[in-house]
């Protein structure tokens, strides 16, 4: 579907491409113009994985771009959308992304045509009444009272009435298929989830749950000088980095502990340690071949 033919829905947000706005929930959200198109190819191949190499054709055209180009578009994205454990855009590691989600296609409805105004009819000229003859006026006087006529309003147009059709319809795909996907795909069953006891589904948020962005600062022996990674932290558990092979492990105090592969030989490992204190923290890393250095973190989303 190209844009300005319709709108694409699934259950967080409608995707209006005739207006060129992403709509979450009652709200407009204004995207910059490739993450919107990087929405749009998502959401008109959801729930299958695509290709960094398809992407940056279908939005890149005969444009040399990097990997920071769609990682920064996927971040816009999932932060407008409310996406925090990217369970809605899932990355593949070294492959692409895939939109996890039902999506339904709608026709954007054009505005209602202005009502045509109807002259109203000339006002009556009495004339005066022909010798033997009663005038109009006389003759409507002698008639018996009417009833004064029933007001009911009009019917309302065909357009709306199928617009409206159209759009119960549209909810009722979504939601019959959100129940089946819930059920075959995540294994939801509504009796066992309604008997667990809250202890058992709620687990609590660890303080310093959220995406980090992270910025290197490196030395000499080091191949790049500097870089940014996101780095995500839940339930005092650390993953991210480079095709997501970074781990670790935050405490309570937010002291902060990280492993992951180094760069020219990967069966060596890089490690290294900070401190978290509310939304900030740094710290300082070892590596290969006397490759070291120090970082500092800050966090960007819930």
């Amino acid at each position: 579907m190209k844009g300005g033919e319709g709108v694409l829905c699934c259950d967080r947000f409608c995707l209006d491409l005739t207006r060129g706005f992403l709509r979450v929930g009652a709200e407009d959200v204004a995207l910059r113009p490739k993450a919107f198109e990087v929405l749009h190819y998502l959401a008109r191949n959801a729930g299958r994985l695509v290709a960094k190499e398809e992407l940056y054709d279908a939005v890149w055209p005969n444009v040399t771009v990097s990997d920071d180009s769609i990682a920064q578009c996927i971040r816009e994205l999932r932060n407008k959308l409310g996406d925090g454990d990217h369970s809605l855009i899932r990355t593949v590691p070294r492959r692409g992304y895939l939109l996890d989600a039902m999506v339904s296609t709608a026709v954007a409805e054009g505005p209602e045509p202005d009502p045509v105004p109807v002259a109203s009819p000339p006002a009556h000229t009495p004339t005066e009444p022909q010798h033997g003859l009663r005038s109009r006026d006389e003759d409507v006087a002698a008639l018996p009272p009417q009833p004064p006529p029933s007001r009911s309003d009009p019917p309302p147009p065909k357009r709306t009435i199928a617009w409206r059709m159209r759009a119960w319809v549209a909810v009722g795909v979504v939601l019959l298929s959100g129940a089946w996907w819930a059920n075959h795909v995540l294994g939801w069953d509504p009796g066992r989830l309604a008997t667990r006891s809250k202890l058992e589904t709620s687990r609590p948020e660890g303080e310093f749950d959220g995406i980090w962005r992270v910025e290197f600062t490196n030395n000499d022996f080091c191949i790049e000088r500097s870089r940014v990674r996101l780095w995500a932290i839940r339930q005092s558990g650390l993953s991210g980095g480079v095709a997501g092979k970074m781990t670790g492990t935050v405490s309570d105090t937010g002291e902060l502990k990280v492993a992951w592969p180094a760069l020219i030989d990967p069966t060596r490992t890089n490690t290294g340690s900070g401190q978290l204190r509310g939304d900030h923290g740094e710290g300082k890393w070892d590596g290969e071949r006397k490759c070291a250095g120090a970082f500092r973190l800050e966090r960007v989303a819930p």
